[in-house]
């Protein structure tokens, strides 16, 4: 093979390969979103601020699949002695209306269990964690100490 194919092959493959969709190290691709799981825990408002410092925001949870997708995660990822992640979703703004904190908007799905959410103006659950055992949400108290997933755009490659 002449010497000048074989640079326009590599040109191509690295043109292609380039212009795929990608997570940086640690990353965890799901439609066109990348994940960060943490390992260590903290409190909601923590989390969000430690977010925000890896240029993300604490996951919004849109659908039945990305719901799958994170709770097969931490499931498969976390120790069984935690019990909760921290995504997202609160009614800190006001009580009884929920919002993906990152969009200010209603959630389009919820997957709360059975009996959720149960918290009051006097109880203060305003913070919603998934429940690592069934992959169901639960209202809880903000100033919990739980590991938390950040969430960001897919890089597009250029």
């Amino acid at each position: 093979m002449d010497i000048r194919w074989s640079f326009v092959i590599l040109a191509v493959v690295a043109a292609v390969k380039c212009s795929e969709p990608g997570c940086d190290h640690g990353w965890f691709l799901y439609n066109d979103k990348c994940y960060s799981f943490s390992y260590d825990k903290a409190t909601w408002n923590e989390a969000v601020d430690r977010c925000r410092k890896v240029d993300a925001h604490l996951a919004d949870i849109d659908d039945h699949g990305e719901n799958e997708f994170i709770s097969e995660f931490v499931k498969d990822n976390f120790p069984a002695s935690n019990q909760y992640v921290y995504f997202g979703m609160s009614d800190r703004r006001e009580e009884g209306k929920w919002v993906n904190e990152h969009t200010g908007g209603h959630p389009w799905y919820t997957n709360w269990n059975a009996g959720e959410p149960n918290g009051t103006p006097q109880d203060t659950q305003d913070c919603v964690a998934l429940i690592i055992a069934s992959g169901k949400w639960d209202d809880v108290r903000c100033n919990n100490h739980f590991r938390y997933i950040c969430e960001r755009r897919v890089h597009r490659w250029a």
